[in-house]
Order: C-alpha cells, then sequence, then structure tokens
C-alpha cells in the first residue's frame, strides 16, 4: 500500500466520521434525537413531564409534575416561563 492510498483513506474516513459528528449534533439541536426507554427517569422520579405541545417554531407549552405540585411553563428562545401552578393528581 503506497503512502497516497493510506493517506486518502484516512482523510476519507475523517470526513465521514466528522460528517457524522455534525449530523448528530444537529439533529441533538433540533430535539430529533430522544434518549432509548432504558435511559428515561423512572416513573417514581419527582420530575416528571405530562405533556408538550409545540405552539409555534421554537415555542412549546409544557405540563410538568414537581412532586405534589404541576406547572404549566411555556418555554421558547428567550427562556422558560411559569404560566400556571396547581396540585399534581
Amino acid at each position: 500500500m503506497t503512502g497516497e492510498t493510506y493517506l486518502e483513506k484516512v482523510g476519507l474516513a475523517l470526513a465521514f466520521v466528522v460528517g457524522l459528528a455534525a449530523a448528530a449534533f444537529g439533529a441533538a439541536r433540533r430535539g430529533w434525537l430522544r434518549l432509548p426507554a432504558g435511559l428515561m427517569p423512572a416513573q417514581d422520579a419527582p420530575l416528571k413531564i405530562v405533556q408538550t405541545i409545540g405552539v409555534a417554531p421554537g415555542s412549546r407549552l409544557m405540563v410538568v409534575d414537581f412532586g405534589k405540585r404541576r406547572l404549566l411553563l411555556a418555554a421558547g428562545r428567550t427562556g422558560i416561563e411559569v404560566i400556571d401552578r396547581g396540585q399534581a393528581e
């Protein structure tokens, strides 16, 4: 194997790995990647997201149970705001 052929293969492999890393980063940033079921928090965890609704691009409404409280949160590009508080079921 000549030096040029080896360097070409290494360069191609490096470009492939960098491309995969960029694609994974982009997918994670857009929220397309989810945790597998085995890595999700247990059902008896103190924090539980009950429901999420996308209202507009970049903004969501979320119902979250935290201990014995239920929170309605608005999440957008500027941050997270508590809309309403109540008792969890």
